[in-house]
């Protein structure tokens, strides 16, 4: 039997909580932490755009989906153990154990109006709710689109949570113990 890598994909819906769970994670695990969108920003950033134009900076920069996902692929060659924070990190580390984190839509929306994140504020709880689900549905059409794969069909992942009614704590401990059950499989 090979070896499995000591590595988790996490992958979620906005407002999830996959930041927070990730963050959790890596002060239990100790592994380092690959941050694909702390990446796309700075890619972002370098050719002049803001980051709430990212969708525009795809569409007029179609060969950076290659370099930002290539990178991610990299990450993971380049070590045993890690954490990867990317929507398909999943899809381009496929030998890792691959989580994702799935919430009702009127808590998203109210976590991330709670973040308080700059390129996230939105007018009130309603106008959160439409642009989160539009969010979603068009990352999972540009994936369906260029890859053939989407976060809408959850039977690539080794685990599903909803982080709905859990706290922080509940949701890592969810996680950790499907991943050790991974790890020993």
């Amino acid at each position: 039997m090979k070896m499995k890598r000591h590595q988790i994909s996490i992958s979620g819906e906005p407002g999830a909580g996959k930041s927070t769970a990730i963050e959790h994670l890596q002060q239990v695990l100790g592994y380092p932490i690959y941050n694909i969108g702390l990446y796309s920003r700075t890619l972002c950033e370098k050719m002049g755009y803001d980051f709430k134009e990212y969708e525009k900076f795809m569409k007029d920069y179609p060969q950076m989906d290659k370099v930002i996902d290539d990178s991610c692929t990299k990450a993971s060659d380049e070590t045993d153990t890690l954490i990867i924070d990317a929507r398909l990190g999943w899809f381009f580390a496929p030998q890792t154990f691959k989580v994702f984190l799935t919430c009702e839509l009127p808590e998203a929306a109210r976590r991330i109006m709670k973040a308080k994140r700059p390129e996230e504020r939105y007018a009130s709880l309603e106008v959160c709710k439409v642009a989160t689900k539009k969010r979603f549905d068009d990352e999972n059409a540009r994936f369906q689109e260029k890859y053939g794969v989407s976060n809408a069909t959850r039977n690539q992942f080794d685990l599903v949570v909803d982080t709905t009614y859990l706290s922080k704590e509940e949701v890592v401990e969810t996680i950790l113990a499907g991943y050790k059950k991974w790890l020993e499989e």
